[in-house]
């Protein structure tokens, strides 16, 4: 995969079909546009996965990394197993920053990028078609035993996933599976979150999200929900896992408040100069640690349930 790939990305998902994925529209956009799922693996599974891409349409490596990973499952490396991924969730709003896109395509023009939607914050309401084909998609599967939202960051000091999920074992075997995968390009797992959304390390760069219990507990009863809270309370997986890959690592920003960081970002989309040196990880890196991230539950699923 590429960047330029992006401009691509709705005919190269369509091709996979020629590798044995099943394609189906089960929606349309706000601007008419179809939603795809693709499934692959097993018809018989003992266990499902599943993935959704592009809940926030500036983060564009997740909808190229599920798209080059579809073509990459075959019959062998998903046996017992089928896979569900909704690759593209906003082609309006993926359309509209691929057109804003012009090549070269630098990390400032990908930090720049600015349409984007919450579908991941209002996935449970009907304010958007979109959540409302996915949820009712995600309602036909009888269950489901790893589920990932993935999300990419800009540059961040190091690596880090939300994880949630009733297996504390599948969470420690997917965190050293990537901590595995870091060490050779010393991609630091961050010891915070440095959102500062959770206050939970379990591992090095994995943090915990609420859990079912802590999602229903809240007296906001008309709050909108994630699809995380969506898919934990009617399937209660074994693994939850949100990727925030980085755009590049910069160290230096390791206990900096998250106004510093998003200032370091803001000066880099407007090609101005930044005090600190960072390191922009390349395409390959971001597409690689997403493959192994839903590749790694599915491994420990055969693994502990044979």
């Amino acid at each position: 995969m590429k960047w330029n790939d992006l401009k691509q990305l709705e005919g190269l998902l369509l091709e996979t079909e020629k590798h044995g994925a099943i394609i189906k529209e089960i929606g349309r956009s706000l601007q008419q546009q179809p939603i795809y799922s693709v499934s692959v693996g097993d018809k018989n599974p003992d266990h499902t996965i599943v993935a959704i891409a592009g809940m926030h349409a500036t983060e564009v490596v997740g909808q190229l990394a599920l798209v080059d990973l579809i073509s990459k499952l075959n019959s062998e490396n998903t046996k017992r197993l089928r896979y569900h991924f909704v690759p593209i969730a906003d082609p309006d709003f993926l359309a509209e920053n691929v057109q804003q896109l012009s090549e070269p395509i630098t990390l400032p023009k990908l930090l720049s990028l600015k349409s984007i939607r919450d579908l991941e914050g209002y996935f449970t309401s009907n304010r958007y078609p979109e959540c409302e084909a996915i949820r009712q998609l995600l309602e036909t599967f009888p269950r489901i035993d790893a589920f990932f939202s993935l999300h990419t960051a800009p540059v961040a000091p190091g690596l880090f996933f939300y994880v949630a999920g009733k297996s504390n074992d599948c969470i420690a075997s997917v965190a050293d599976r990537i901590a595995t995968m870091c060490q050779p390009s010393q991609i630091p797992l961050l010891e915070k979150d440095p959102t500062v959304q959770s206050q939970k390390a379990l591992f090095p760069g994995f943090f915990t999200i609420p859990t079912a219990a802590e999602m229903n507990s809240s007296d906001d009863r008309d709050r909108c929900g994630t699809s995380l809270e969506f898919v934990a309370k009617k399937f209660q997986p074994s693994f939850i896992g949100v990727s925030e890959i980085p755009l590049g690592i910069c160290t230096r920003l390791h206990n900096a408040p998250i106004e510093k960081i998003e200032s370091f970002n803001k000066q880099l989309a407007q090609n101005a100069k930044v005090d600190l040196p960072y390191q922009e990880l390349d395409l390959s890196t971001q597409i690689d640690l997403i493959h192994e991230l839903v590749l790694a539950s599915g491994k420990y699923l055969l693994k502990q349930y044979r």
